[in-house]
């Protein structure tokens, strides 16, 4: 029963969080006037569109020692109005703040997993692999400053029975979804011009019970079964990780665009402390080329 009700203690406050964010783009887009809107959106074209590619490299599972490195393609389709799709964003709607920034809501894919081939441990503990996940972001500017929040929530799937050898239990991420997590990122623009811009950081992220269960708590029944064996451990919602990001934008001529994003996170609380975690350093890197069509 205590469980239950932690679990649903869990969603409430992911979903508060996500609607929080939600409400405070709606509040700030209502406060940019109308007639400064209806002007910036004279100057656009109906739609913008780009294609690239993308070099991303991050661990290969939560906790892992090793990184995983990806080539991956970049098509990206922005409305006036606020619709998007991207290959990497999702599919959803922007709400434009002006000079603050944006805010917005998309459907996409969460890609972090724990796949057997990466971790032999899976095999017993369940694989998660990447999940279709509901995306809230926001990029506010405030003078100097900024704030950059992400919000995942994975998706939920069915459950299946794992067989330990000890006994049969049901993969426990498969009730109720894989888990949330919030990532926030406070910092300061350390260069600003009309080609270039550089910006950098702290960061700090959240996670669920949900989260946290399936990818650092160790059942019983599954720590006996492995070699060498796991003590049991159940992770819990909080702080999941600390650490510092940089950002760069260049614009290299009037259609050709680079950017890079560096983030090197020290895990924390429960995240560290599972026996399943390899390494709490977990870095990160993002590089992008885009065209303007």
């Amino acid at each position: 029963m205590e469980h239950k009700c932690a679990e649903r203690r869990s969603l409430k406050a992911c979903g508060a969080v996500s609607l929080a964010a939600l409400l405070a783009g709606l509040g700030l887009c209502a406060w940019n006037s109308a007639e400064a809107a209806e002007a910036a959106e004279a100057d656009e074209p109906a739609w913008q569109l780009r294609w690239g590619g993308a070099v991303a490299s991050w661990p290969r599972f939560p906790g892992a020692d090793k990184s995983r490195l990806m080539v991956l393609p970049l098509f990206e389709a922005q409305h006036r109005k606020g619709f998007f799709a991207s290959s990497l964003r999702g599919v959803g709607w922007e709400f434009r703040l002006g000079e603050l920034g944006r805010i917005s809501v998309a459907g996409g894919f969460d890609a972090r997993e724990r796949r057997s081939k990466d971790d032999p441990r899976a095999k017993l503990l369940g694989e998660h692999k990447m999940r279709p996940a509901l995306l809230v972001a926001a990029d506010l500017q405030l003078g100097p400053a900024y704030l950059e929040l992400n919000a995942v929530d994975r998706l939920r799937t069915r459950s299946r029975e794992i067989d330990t050898g000890f006994g049969k239990y049901v993969s426990h991420y498969k009730e109720h979804g894989d888990g949330a997590t919030v990532d926030l990122e406070v910092g300061l623009g350390l260069m600003r011009s009309e080609r270039v811009q550089l910006r950098g950081g702290l960061r700090m992220a959240a996670m669920d019970s949900r989260f946290a269960r399936n990818f650092y708590s160790v059942p019983a029944e599954v720590g006996k079964a492995m070699t060498p064996p796991l003590k049991p451990f159940q992770a819990g919602s909080g702080a999941m990780s600390a650490g510092l990001g940089l950002q760069a934008q260049v614009q290299l001529d009037k259609d050709w665009h680079f950017s890079a994003r560096m983030m090197l996170d020290q895990l924390r609380g429960d995240a560290a402390a599972s026996p399943l975690t390899q390494q709490r350093k977990q870095p990160s890197l993002m590089m992008s080329f885009s065209r303007a069509l």
